[in-house]
């Protein structure tokens, strides 16, 4: 770490000339929105402003996008069904918080084009982490990073102030949630940031101060530790674990978000089926009636059980700035299956299984156990004959004791370079067990057919007919299993009485290519 004494006279000369303070790092954000082209500036940008002068009403000289406004557009587009209404309008609180991200203040009562500019980037954490300025004197942003920023978004209440704090580990919580990157997220420079100083809402603010204070070609900038003393005045009496997300609030957020996870809601479902959905999805989050979902219950869920749910969140709010016929608007899904109905490849696709728009899945096969009889044997038989594509199996059935509704199944990626094999769980809990090993991640073992390692972390066996699975869940004496289990979740085994097997591909047009990329 820099001597703070070594840069004292730069930092003070920029907090006397008013570049520290909230309003200009605000403004400073905005223009590194701009200038990192987070939006698009020939077609998203133009779009935005269009739509924005469009809706915006003035008020004392100040053109702002208010909540009726932007309701209202979206219902128009057919993108927020009126039943809907209400979660919308907690999207668009969460939107209001995000254009003063990352201070924790009070948050406007309308947005102006550039809040709106910079709340919509914070949606993007594929495109807004160029923002920030990664280095050896800063720290490398992780995803748990921004799946805490929307967290705080839609944080409306304190009942974390009412749950048992330990300090040392959430420090040591943080610290593993800010060294996990997967795939193709940049590991370099990662840090902790939780530590004397301050909790993840300070450090957040550390980031930021280094990335927009003004820095000159080709010299030393002061490093990231020795914003400290300012972040200290900036950051507020606010912590992350006080914060919660009311129940009610965040049931309605996840149904929208199902109901737009591939765009306009053009297709039809049973509302029976997006409400089981979305029980199996909030399930995990919730682990206490009396409250609201803290950043710790949200984070255990979210961080591996769905963390691609966001891509509602941008696929809702793509509208404002892109035509409604932008392929990454409204997903053209194929048809849907027995299992897989729409809500279920929402789930799937939250895990992170398939490209995010579904361009070339379909159904390869279904069995209905049932009536046709089939064997472990056959069936591994039939995965090995597959073409080189994405494979997706899915098992559905019920609990043999309780009768409930159970969904399990495998995901094998086409690259096992850029993505590990996960088995996950859909009903009557959403769950996924990230893969150790490549693929096939499965093996036929006494004429059973194997995913994972019995008694090694979490395994799936189908026995020979088929006709029941067994799911072991082993997070004591896990030793570097194929699938990890969840630890929260303990140890268990389930039997599951088999009705329906469904195999699902996404075979890409030049998957013969198999040194292409995805």
């Amino acid at each position: 770490m820099d001597d703070l004494e070594e840069w004292s006279e730069p930092i003070n000369k920029l907090v006397a000339q008013g570049l520290l303070a909230p309003d200009a790092v605000l403004d400073a954000l905005t223009q590194r929105v701009l200038n990192f082209y987070v939006l698009d500036e020939e077609t998203e940008l133009p779009r935005l402003h269009e739509t924005f002068e469009s809706l915006a009403t003035e008020e004392d000289g100040v053109k702002q996008l208010t909540q009726s406004a932007f309701l209202s557009f979206l219902t128009f587009s057919g993108f927020l069904p009126p039943s809907m209404r209400d979660a919308g309008a907690l999207i668009y609180r969460s939107l209001l918080y995000l254009s003063q991200y990352p201070f924790y203040r009070s948050i406007p009562e309308a947005l102006t084009y550039e809040e709106l500019i910079r709340a919509l980037a914070w949606t993007m954490p594929e495109r807004s982490r160029n923002i920030y300025d990664e280095c050896h004197d800063s720290r490398s942003r992780s995803p748990a990073d921004f799946r805490r920023q929307l967290f705080q978004g839609f944080a409306t209440t304190r009942d974390g102030k009412s749950v048992p704090f330990d300090v040392e580990h959430t420090k040591e919580q943080a610290e593993q949630r800010a060294f996990n990157f997967t795939g193709a997220d940049r590991r370099r420079s990662a840090g902790t940031n939780y530590d004397d100083d301050g909790d993840e809402m300070f450090h957040d603010i550390l980031d930021v101060l280094y990335s927009v204070q003004p820095k000159d070609i080709g010299w030393k900038a002061p490093p990231r530790d020795c914003f400290r003393p300012i972040a200290k005045e900036l950051v507020g009496d606010e912590r992350v674990h006080h914060l919660s997300i009311p129940q009610d609030e965040f049931r309605a957020i996840l149904k929208l978000l199902v109901t737009t996870y591939f765009g306009k809601p053009s297709f039809s479902f049973k509302l029976a089926d997006l409400d089981h959905v979305v029980d199996c999805i909030i399930c995990p989050v919730i682990q206490r009636s009396d409250i609201g979902i803290t950043w710790n219950m949200y984070e255990q869920a979210a961080g591996n059980g769905m963390p691609m749910l966001m891509r509602g969140l941008q696929r809702i709010l793509r509208p404002f700035y892109t035509n409604s016929t932008d392929e990454n608007t409204t997903i053209d899904l194929p048809q849907s299956g027995k299992i897989a109905t729409w809500p279920v490849m929402a789930q799937l696709g939250s895990l992170g299984a398939f490209g995010s728009i579904f361009a070339f899945v379909q159904q390869y096969k279904y069995y209905d156990v049932r009536t046709m009889p089939v064997t472990a044997s056959a069936l591994a038989d039939e995965l090995d004959a597959l073409p080189r594509a994405s494979i997706a199996v899915l098992l559905s059935g019920k609990n043999s004791k309780t009768g409930k509704k159970i969904i399990f199944g495998s995901y094998m990626p086409y690259f096992p370079f850029d993505e590990s094999p996960f088995l996950f769980q859909l009903s009557d809990i959403q769950d996924a067990f990230r893969g150790n090993a490549s693929r096939p991640g499965r093996e036929l073992d006494g004429g059973e057919l194997v995913f994972g390692q019995r008694w090694n972390g979490v395994a799936l066996v189908l026995q020979q007919d088929v006709e029941r699975a067994i799911v072991s869940h082993n997070v004591s004496g896990q030793n570097e299993p194929m699938y990890v289990a969840t630890t929260w979740r303990g140890d268990w085994q389930l039997e599951v009485e088999v009705e329906e097997i469904e195999l699902w591909i996404e075979q890409l047009p030049d998957s013969d290519n198999e040194g292409e990329e995805e």
